[in-house]
Order: structure tokens, then C-alpha cells, then sequence
């Protein structure tokens, strides 16, 4: 096994830097390099810290803190300057110690303590969750998850099979809040998409005018619930007038565009308008997306019949995006149409691609032999 060395902390200045050491020659070079404060010697014991000096033989790199962080795994503590830092690992690259970015330094780390590889991929993406629900669903995978099932004695392949089935249908469910949505905002014009998107993400984003067709290319924000972390894409209004100008006739397929690659659309319609400025054409291409119609401006008088847009009310929600009223119900609206609202996050669920692939293989075997070797390469890898 290599000694490696990585460091943990962001590029650029700081005002301390954290340089970790991991591997049988840690201590040993380390040794060699830190002079402690004090006259007590160096001596290897988990949680220890010392206080000393970083030498590159009589040259001093800085003034440091060591701290023994487990069995051959070692963390220097040094100022966060970029050029004490680089000097830092040019030392131990020149005392044999192979240099490695961070992420790779965390998956050793994690295959040190004896994790799983589905408990060491759990840990690697918490540091790209996006939301709290997909924090502790990851936490639940680090605990057991995948690879508790994964361990429990199988003797019925059927039974195995359908078991299957219900994590790979559930996991895709669980990518959607770990990698997050798009949500395509398409509409008439001045139906209030632009408003919409300012509200629900916090800042002024979109243009809103009261002049028809001010956004001509989409704008995009984020938004955040606690299950979901949200990309909303406002769109060009749709209208079949606008097919002349080029700049038109391009707004009009980025609009359609974006519908095509959402996870779910939301069809926002002006309650205080007849049902007259919604055109049947657009509704009938809708690509087969889910959608929700969001009725917007119901502070206003209504004038739009569902019954006339042959809208399903099951699927529609009543908001004022202006006074911003309706959104909670909205949000929940959209989790509950992706299946979210419904995610147990404390069963057995894939996280990454390798961890789907063994799965399906368990799937597609023939006898309990083939299912068991699955099953092994889902725990430890190929």
C-alpha cells in the first residue's frame, strides 16, 4: 500500500490549510520532517496533536500542527498560504509520499475504516448533496441501506427479483433529489412565468414587464426545499404569432425545447383572462412530461374555465405569484407529482450507476449463484 497525501482544504488563501498523510510510511517520514515543540518525541497515538516546526532539512516550510487522526492517517495543520502549502506537499512528494487529489485521499480514508464500496460511495456524495432529505438518505446508506440488504441471507431468487425491482423503481425516484430537477415554466405570454420564477427563487432573475414577449431565451434560477433542490427555467411565451421574426421563431423552439428536457413542466395560464388567450395547439403538443397548470393571478377576478382547456383540476394549482400566495402548495404539488412526497429514504437505494449495474445483474440472474456473485461485486467492486 502507497503512502499518499492530499490536500483537504479549498484552493486559494485561507487562514489555515489541512494537509492529510495516510499509509504505512506516514508516521515514519513524518518523523523525519517535524520537530516537535517541547522536549517530548514524536510518538504515534490516535488523537494526539503536537505543535512543531515543518523543516525541509535545515529549511524551515512553517510552523505547524500534527495530529495523529487514526491508524497511519495523519493531518498537518498549516497556514493557509498557497505557497506554504505547495512547499508543504513538494516536501513529502520528495520523501517518497505520492501526491493525490482529495477525493481520492477521502475514498482511501473510507476503504481504511473497513466501509463497504456502497457505504464509501454513500460518503463521497455527501459532499455534493444538494438538500437536508438527501443528506440523511445518504446517511441511511452509510449506516446499512444497500449494503445490509446486500449482506441478508437470499434463498428465493423470485423473491430476490422483486425486491430488486422495488429499489431500482425507488432509486429513481431517490436521483431526483440527490442530482436535483429542471422545471420548465411555458405559458402565454404575460401570464406571470417571469414573476413566478423571481418569486419561488428569491431574486430578480427574469425581466417582468407588462410588454408582450419580453423574454425572448429562457432564465434560468435555483430554488430550494427541504426534499428538492430546483432548477426553474422561464421560457418565451408561447405564441403561434410570433413564427415570423427569426428571434421569434428561435424563442419559440427554445421554449419547446426546454418543455422536452424537464422533469416536470408547469403550464402557468392567466386565471384573469378568458380561456380564449390559451391556444389549444400548445396544450395538444405538450411533450409527455409531467405537467401541472399553474392558475396564476388569483388575487384578481377569475375568468378561465378548466372545463374549456379540457384541464384536469387534479392537476392544477391556484397561486398569486405577485402576492405570493399558493407557492407551499405548489412545491408540494410538484413532489408529490414526481413520487417524492412518498420516498423512504431509510430502505435500500441505488446512488450511483456501478451500485443500478450490479443491481440489474442481481435482476437478470438465472439461479442464486450468479444473483450471490452480484450481490459480492455490489459490496466490494469488481
Amino acid at each position: 500500500m502507497k503512502t499518499l497525501a492530499a490536500v483537504m482544504t479549498g484552493s486559494g488563501s485561507s487562514a489555515v490549510a489541512t494537509v492529510e498523510v495516510l499509509g504505512p510510511d506516514a508516521f515514519c517520514i513524518l518523523s523525519r520532517i517535524f520537530s516537535p515543540n517541547g522536549p517530548k518525541p514524536l510518538a504515534w497515538q490516535v488523537g494526539s496533536v503536537r505543535v512543531g516546526t515543518l523543516k525541509d532539512n535545515d529549511r524551515v516550510i512553517d510552523q505547524v500542527t500534527l495530529a495523529c487522526e487514526g491508524p497511519q492517517h495523519w493531518a498537518v495543520h498549516c497556514h493557509g498560504n498557497p505557497l506554504i502549502v505547495e512547499a508543504t506537499m513538494a516536501l513529502l512528494e520528495g520523501r517518497g509520499i505520492t501526491l493525490v487529489p482529495a477525493e481520492d485521499m477521502q475514498a482511501r480514508k473510507l476503504k481504511h475504516r473497513g466501509m463497504s464500496l456502497c457505504q464509501q460511495e454513500a460518503r463521497l456524495a455527501l459532499t455534493e448533496c444538494k438538500t437536508l432529505v438527501g443528506a440523511r438518505l445518504l446517511d441511511h446508506q452509510i449506516q446499512g441501506g444497500l449494503t445490509g440488504w446486500a449482506q441478508q441471507t437470499h434463498d428465493n431468487l423470485a423473491d430476490l427479483h422483486s425486491q430488486c425491482r422495488r429499489i431500482l423503481e425507488q432509486s429513481r425516484i431517490a436521483g431526483l433529489v440527490l442530482g436535483g430537477i429542471t422545471v420548465g415554466l411555458i405559458g402565454p405570454p404575460n401570464s406571470g412565468k417571469s414573476t413566478l420564477l423571481n418569486t419561488l427563487s428569491g431574486q430578480d432573475a427574469a425581466v417582468v414587464t407588462p410588454v408582450k414577449g419580453t423574454t425572448r431565451d429562457w432564465v434560468e434560477a435555483p430554488c430550494r426545499t427541504e426534499r428538492l433542490a430546483l432548477r426553474l427555467i422561464d421560457t418565451a411565451g408561447l405564441d403561434s404569432t410570433l413564427q415570423t421574426e427569426p428571434l421569434d421563431v428561435e424563442s419559440q423552439r427554445r421554449t419547446v425545447e426546454v418543455m422536452n428536457r424537464a422533469h416536470v413542466i408547469l403550464l402557468v395560464l392567466d386565471s384573469s383572462q378568458a380561456s380564449a388567450h390559451v391556444e389549444s395547439a400548445w396544450l395538444d403538443s405538450l411533450p409527455n412530461v409531467p405537467c401541472l397548470a399553474v392558475l396564476n393571478k388569483s388575487d384578481l377576478p377569475a375568468r378561465l374555465h378548466l372545463k374549456d382547456l379540457n384541464l384536469d383540476p387534479a392537476q392544477t394549482v391556484l397561486i398569486s405569484a405577485q402576492r405570493q400566495t399558493g407557492l407551499n402548495q405548489l412545491l408540494g404539488r410538484i413532489e408529490q407529482t414526481l413520487g417524492i412526497d412518498d420516498l423512504d429514504i431509510a430502505q435500500p437505494l441505488c446512488i450511483t450507476s456501478r451500485q443500478q449495474a450490479c443491481v440489474d445483474q442481481v435482476l437478470a440472474a438465472h439461479d442464486m449463484a450468479q444473483a450471490r456473485d452480484a450481490l459480492t461485486s455490489l459490496i466490494n467492486g469488481a
